[in-house]
């Protein structure tokens, strides 16, 4: 494992790279792949969602923000993304993650206004109290939002 920004890291080239929950926030995305697939000796393995793991909480941003919120990139653009460079990859349908449910309202809304960027105590966190009211609902274990779907996580590989 590499705890460095992509772009300053410097390794050998190894048989196998994997990269997981990196691609969301990364801007020279093309950069990015290049170098992926350049540090590789055989393959390069990229681990990448139908959504991305913050999907469940784009219904919430409109009404606490009052703007629509723009969805990090996933698996869709990472196949155009891989086509449009014209490497061959495969996929493998990895195993269905379902995510968690909140133990208790109280977790619901701390989760919450960590994924929303909402301090506590404020009128949004006040707002998303109110939201979660009828966005919340009761399951084995806890609580889930309403609308919360598993993810489907695929596996991306090419060969060097």
């Amino acid at each position: 494992m590499i705890g460095d920004r992509w772009e300053d890291t410097v390794v050998d080239p190894h048989d196998l790279v994997i990269c997981a929950h990196v691609v969301y926030t990364v801007r020279e995305i093309e950069s990015f792949i290049r170098k992926l697939t350049d540090h590789s000796r055989k393959t390069v393995s990229l681990i990448s969602f139908e959504r991305p793991s913050t999907a469940m909480y784009l219904p919430l941003w409109e009404p606490i923000h009052g703007e629509e919120r723009v969805e990090l990139p996933a698996l869709l653009q990472i196949r155009e993304l891989l086509n449009a460079l014209e490497i061959d990859f495969s996929e493998t349908l990895s195993r269905e993650w379902i995510p968690r449910p909140f133990r208790t309202l109280e977790e619901a809304q701390q989760e919450c206004e960590t994924r929303l960027f909402v301090a506590p105590g404020t009128k949004k966190s006040q707002r998303l109290a109110r939201v979660l009211e009828n966005s919340l609902t009761e399951v084995e274990g806890g609580y889930r939002l309403k609308w919360a779907l598993p993810h489907l996580p695929r596996i991306i590989s090419w060969q060097q």
